[in-house]
């Protein structure tokens, strides 16, 4: 079965920011790199390019004294994130997160919830959906200066 937005699966080869920009593509890359900078400016998390495992393939997470605060899966013609927000983000976003698009609430219903918290794995496909994980991200960790220089 073929994949509509493959991954990178090699295990043996870390995809370079060349080769993830070339198979994002144009509109894709845009929006990576829209949302690598915000985090970049306003948390101070680095980015790590990591690989998941043979089911997810390589992946960049935004992590600090070993936390993530977002993994972002590049593919060919997109990327998917990954955000977990936990029980106590939950609680304090009343239950339900509004402010986000419908596609992203679709997203969320059908989330797993787990013991660290609700695994959102979101497609970004939009500009739209770039401002919901923003949005997202700012209700698992407020935004803020990064300390970095």
């Amino acid at each position: 079965m073929e994949e509509r937005y493959p991954r990178f699966y090699d295990k043996t080869a870390t995809p370079t920011a060349d080769e993830i920009a070339s198979a994002l593509g144009p509109a894709a890359d845009r929006r990576w790199k829209a949302l690598a900078a915000h985090l970049e400016a306003n948390y101070d998390f680095e980015p790590v390019t990591k690989y998941y495992g043979k089911s997810y393939g390589w992946t960049v997470q935004y992590r600090r004294s070993g936390k993530t605060l977002i993994s972002l899966f590049p593919e060919t013609g997109a990327f998917t994130v990954l955000v977990t927000i936990g029980p106590k983000e939950l609680v304090k976003a009343g239950g339900r997160i509004d402010g986000v698009s419908g596609y992203t609430q679709d997203c969320i219903a059908g989330a797993s919830s787990f013991s660290d918290g609700t695994w959102l794995w979101i497609r970004v496909l939009a500009d739209e959906t770039v401002e919901d994980v923003k949005h997202l991200v700012a209700i698992k960790k407020k935004p803020g200066r990064a300390s970095r220089k």
